[in-house]
């Protein structure tokens, strides 16, 4: 008696898998791109709302070092996103830019003002 598996039954099997992971792995990339950008989302939120705070108690917004420094971004945002900010002159008034790096193009820049206006390219 033959016991095992013989090697047509092991190729069958690897072509089966084989044919799932391609189906399934461009799902995979989409949920991470969209757990990226969700993560950046609230980043910049957060980033605001700290600037939010910084206007109410000294009257202006604080630059984007100091912001930094109370709220250090993700390993993935790093990693993913060239994060800058556009500050008036009076310092009265700013725009938040988080742009994805070059050669991540599942992912779109987003911008965040003063006055809550979230802009992006991303189709959530």
């Amino acid at each position: 008696m033959n016991q095992g598996f013989s090697l047509i039954e092991l190729l069958v099997v690897l072509a089966i898998i084989g044919t799932l992971a391609s189906i399934s792995y461009p799902t995979f990339q989409h949920q991470v791109a969209r757990a990226t950008m969700t993560e950046a989302r609230l980043y910049i939120e957060s980033l605001a709302t700290a600037q939010a705070e910084s206007r109410l108690k000294h009257g202006r917004f604080l630059l984007l070092g100091a912001l930094q420094d109370r709220l250090p971004p993700s390993k993935r945002t790093i990693a993913s996103f060239e994060i800058s900010q556009k500050l008036d002159p009076d310092l009265l008034g700013f725009q938040l830019l988080l742009i994805p790096k070059v050669g991540n193009g599942a992912l779109a820049s987003m911008t965040l003002d003063h006055w809550g206006q979230f802009e992006s390219s991303y189709s959530w």
